[in-house]
């Protein structure tokens, strides 16, 4: 039993040994295995810094080199900043003024924005533009090759050029749609004295204005068959609004001949030399007809006769006109016999026309109007119902 007692704590003090000696080394490989990776971290730090240090240096180089070339080419100067309109974002849509990257949307918003942002937008259009023309113009001298920091600069420099002849072109488009009969020869407006109207009659094209104002004339505004007429607040509204705009073009537009001697880069549209006096004009004849819009300035026609069809329809028509307008007072129906309609051989529908009577302040307006009928087959026809004709202008009567 003694010796059993003697080698069980000698057992006991083996366990104890091992035991210890495991701990002692899971410890220790701990230790190790920190030390590692501090001295990992502490490699890849140096690592870092020296990387860092290099691309730095690297650019230094590059920027050096960049500039050397810059002030070689452009002067101390250097690049101005790119505006907006000259940026790959920026882009044309004639039909969307939603998206801020059109310039079809700044455009037709020129009426809010200050004379200080437009003439800004404008300066700085022009040093990007004259900075452009003199990177191509030193690449075509070979003063620019592949090698040099300047070469991609180059590249961008022919598309922001683009850019620049669609902002222009996009302002001529406007004035396109709103001057009529007016040529531009030799870098002059042609036919200004002989067109009878400078036109603009639709809300959603053109320059908004609304209306048709006479030019070299009594600048009085007038419907689409050259009568005079009265703009109410909306459509007055519309004519103020646009020019306003056209004085913001006519900062983006002036001495655009003198930025071309300047520069010899010429703007794609080929009304480029007189856009300044295309707007000048636009904005003096409306801005003369605001001023002149009186009720006095209605020329009032005849009331339409009525036609054969008119006694027998007066009833419908008129119920169908008031369903759609409450302020109907009458209508008048001139045809004297069915407009028939065919698609080939077969019949569609047919139509009578006439006029919707209105009364305001200014007195009885006539709004003309097709009433129709579907064709069913077996000499059969629908309800009547009513619609616009095409374009013509409202008018007063006597």
């Amino acid at each position: 039993m003694k010796k059993y007692a003697v080698f069980r704590r000698i057992l006991m003090t083996l366990v104890v040994v091992f035991i210890g000696n495991v701990a002692i080394n899971a410890q220790l490989g701990g230790v190790l295995n920190k030390a590692k990776g501090m001295a990992k971290g502490a490699a890849e730090n140096v690592a870092r810094k020296q990387k860092e240090k290099a691309d730095k240096k690297v650019k230094e180089v590059k920027d050096k080199a960049t500039q050397k070339a810059i002030d070689k080419i452009l002067g101390s100067a250097g690049r101005p900043d790119c505006p907006w309109t000259m940026d790959e974002k920026a882009g044309y849509n004639a039909n969307d003024r939603s998206d801020p990257n059109n310039i079809n949307t700044y455009l037709w918003s020129l009426e809010n924005v200050s004379d200080e942002d437009v003439q800004a937008l404008r300066d700085q259009m022009d040093a990007r533009m004259k900075s452009d023309v003199k990177l191509l113009k030193a690449r075509e001298e070979g003063l620019i090759n592949s090698n040099n920091p300047l070469w991609n600069e180059t590249m961008r420099a022919q598309v922001e050029l683009k850019k620049w002849d669609t902002f222009y072109a996009a302002i001529n488009q406007m004035l396109s749609i709103a001057i009529s009969n007016v040529s531009v020869d030799n870098g002059g407006l042609k036919g200004v004295m002989e067109a009878q109207y400078l036109i603009h009659h639709n809300k959603g094209g053109g320059v908004g204005a609304f209306a048709v104002g006479h030019i070299g004339g009594d600048c009085k505004f007038v419907d689409l068959g050259g009568n005079g007429t009265f703009l109410d607040d909306e459509k007055l509204n519309h004519a103020k609004s646009a020019v306003e705009r056209m004085k913001k073009i006519k900062i983006l537009c002036y001495n655009l001949k003198g930025l071309y001697e300047e520069t010899g880069y010429k703007i794609a549209s080929e009304r480029f030399p007189v856009l300044y006096n295309l707007a000048s004009m636009y904005a003096g004849v409306v801005g003369a007809a605001i001023e002149k819009n009186t009720p006095e300035n209605i020329e009032r026609q005849p009331r339409p006769k009525a036609g054969s069809l008119h006694s027998s329809l007066k009833a419908k028509a008129l119920a169908i006109a008031k369903e759609q307008n409450p302020n109907v007072s009458d209508v008048i129906i001139v045809s004297s016999s069915w407009d028939v309609k065919k698609k080939g051989a077969v019949i569609t529908h047919r139509s009578v026309y006439g006029y919707y009577l209105v009364k305001d302040q200014h007195g009885t307006k006539c709004m003309r109007r097709a009433w129709t009928q579907d064709y069913q087959g077996n000499g059969k026809y629908g309800a009547l119902r009513a619609g616009g004709v095409g374009v013509e202008a409202d008018f007063y009567i006597k």
